[in-house]
């Protein structure tokens, strides 16, 4: 079957990044978002993601709608939900062969939830305060574990941070357009240092 709809789970950096760019590519798509966090004034300062005062303490998901309406002239469908099980996934992923399931989220217990589904088009888009980050597929990606460091550090103040994110985030969408197009599930890792390995 030929993908029709992507399905992002968290529009924060990775997610609003990876949405941005497809949607230039691929308007004629549909697209979901879900997300349950709103707008803070942190999630603006840094530039890493595309919320502007206007946005703040909008949910996340109604700011992308606003967002991707004004600059492409594309209206998504938006979701303001916590993921907490597989079963909460399933309420906003289409069938398996014509969906491509985008796993943006910023914590490693709702990344995990992705590891229960069998035989969907799974893309996991990541980074770490390490600025170390991964566009990866099902059959690669593996249980997570939080790090102390997750909760200390905000890794969008980063100096490197939004260079880091957005070329991430550019990747990220060239590996799924390659899947859009061939049906090649390309890996990707990457890092600040501009070391990137793929297979």
């Amino acid at each position: 079957m030929k993908i029709t709809n992507i399905t992002i789970f968290g529009v924060g950096a990775a997610g609003s990044g990876i949405l941005s760019n497809l949607v230039c590519v691929y308007p004629a798509l549909s697209y979901t978002v879900v997300d349950f966090d709103i707008v803070e004034q942190r999630n603006i300062i840094p530039g890493t993601q595309p919320y502007s005062k206007a946005d703040l303490n909008r949910p996340k998901v109604q700011a992308m709608q606003r967002i991707i309406k004004t600059s492409r002239d594309k209206s998504i469908e938006a979701h303001n939900s916590k993921i907490t099980s597989k079963a909460d996934l399933l309420k906003f992923i289409g069938p398996k062969g014509s969906s491509l399931v985008i796993d943006a989220f910023d914590n490693a217990p709702s990344r995990n939830f992705f590891l229960e589904l069998k035989g969907y088009n799974v893309l996991h888009l990541g980074f770490s305060a390490g600025l170390a980050g991964e566009a990866v597929w099902d059959s690669v990606f593996t249980k997570m574990t939080e790090a102390k460091s997750d909760k200390t550090i905000d890794v969008c103040e980063l100096h490197l941070a939004k260079p880091f994110i957005s070329c991430l985030t550019s990747l990220g969408a060239l590996v799924a357009c390659r899947f859009l197009e061939s049906g090649e599930k390309t890996n990707v890792y990457f890092d600040s240092h501009l070391k990137m390995f793929t297979f």
